[in-house]
């Protein structure tokens, strides 16, 4: 309190804050810059603080936006989807996405894929997919720390009527057809087949399922081999990737070693047994044709985390042990024969 010029006083206490002033540098400062007498600064009343009180409901309904009045008419049009708020767009699940274009197409031409940043007709722009699924993809990313709730976003095969609108399901498996022209740089376009068969459904083995989950291409060709006797061949040499999630180190070691037993006692009597581990893996080996089990040694919350982290659309899908969920990315791979490029391809998922 030496700094000060003058003594607190009855005098002073009514003096402007702005007058109160600190020596620095040989150079006399104000402490505040303020107009309003200290006196009054010291005991403030609530209708004293700038934009009243009564004021700041109205503040907070500006910085977060209200959603609850937002409504779609009974039939919607692409210009009623394109205009819901973006806080609402990105958290719309794949089906339900597909569900309210397929209702806004009844009276329009459904939209075609469309490339990110191309301006064409007002349909086109505002039924883009792809550009959806980028935003969604980033709302599933800020859901990672409720991994109870890991379903919520993913697609699995009960969803398949919605997700994949072009398609029929029959006793050979649900037929896939995909659109004949797509916008955009294509790559390899011509090497795409134009339509695909998967599985409806896959049986679980004999297995404790618990905190594991498989996923990447084993599962993506469990899902294809409908498609004809001879696809099953490309996937001979397949690796089962296992990843393990929702344990800590010590309970994931024993998870591991329940899987090799499994492993194990499900081989040929007398076949061999190999066990190789690396810094980022544990690789169970037998004779060939048996598959070789590949143990992922990264510890994540939920499934969701394991497909998040692939790269490339069309392996981001997963199998639980009871079914089959894939990334809206993975679902839409599937439909168009075409996996979209993103800088996360050259430097990856963080």
């Amino acid at each position: 309190m030496g700094m000060f010029s003058k003594r607190w006083s009855k005098e002073t206490e009514t003096r402007s804050a702005a007058d109160i002033r600190y020596v620095a540098n040989s150079a006399r400062r104000p402490i505040l810059r303020l107009s309003t007498a200290t006196s009054e600064k010291l005991h403030p009343q609530y209708q004293d603080i700038p934009g009243k009180w009564e004021n700041m409901s109205k503040l907070a309904q500006d910085a977060v936006p209200s959603l609850v009045d937002v409504e779609l008419p009974e039939r919607p049009s692409l210009s009623d989807i394109a205009n819901l708020p973006s806080e609402i767009r990105s958290r719309v699940s794949y089906p339900s996405f597909w569900r309210m274009l397929s209702l806004a197409s009844e009276s329009q031409e459904r939209p075609a894929k469309r490339q990110k940043g191309v301006k064409e007709t007002d349909s086109g722009s505002e039924g883009d997919v792809d550009e959806w699924i980028l935003a969604y993809e980033r709302y599933l990313g800020n859901t990672r720390h409720f991994p109870t709730e890991w379903k919520h976003g993913l697609v699995s095969l009960e969803d398949a009527n919605d997700a994949f609108p072009d398609s029929a399901l029959s006793n050979n498996g649900r037929l896939i057809i995909r659109p004949q022209t797509l916008s955009g740089y294509l790559v390899l376009g011509e090497e795409r087949a134009s339509n695909i068969r998967i599985q409806p459904s896959v049986a679980a083995s004999d297995l404790d399922w618990n905190n594991h989950l498989v996923a990447g291409g084993i599962v993506l060709g469990a899902l294809l081999v409908a498609d004809s006797p001879d696809s099953s061949k490309q996937w001979e040499s397949s690796d089962i990737d296992v990843y393990v999630y929702g344990l800590g180190p010590q309970a994931a070691t024993e998870k591991i070693k329940h899987i090799f037993q499994v492993f194990r006692a499900n081989l040929p009597r007398g076949a061999p047994t190999l066990v190789v581990r690396n810094s980022k893996t544990i690789t169970f080996y037998s004779d060939f044709p048996t598959r070789r089990i590949q143990i992922v040694l990264k510890l994540v919350k939920s499934p969701k985390d394991v497909l998040l982290n692939f790269d490339l659309d069309i392996c981001a899908i997963g199998w639980d042990g009871s079914n089959v969920w894939m990334l809206p990315r993975a679902a839409r791979a599937l439909e168009t024969g075409f996996n979209i490029f993103t800088m996360n391809l050259i430097q990856g998922h963080l």
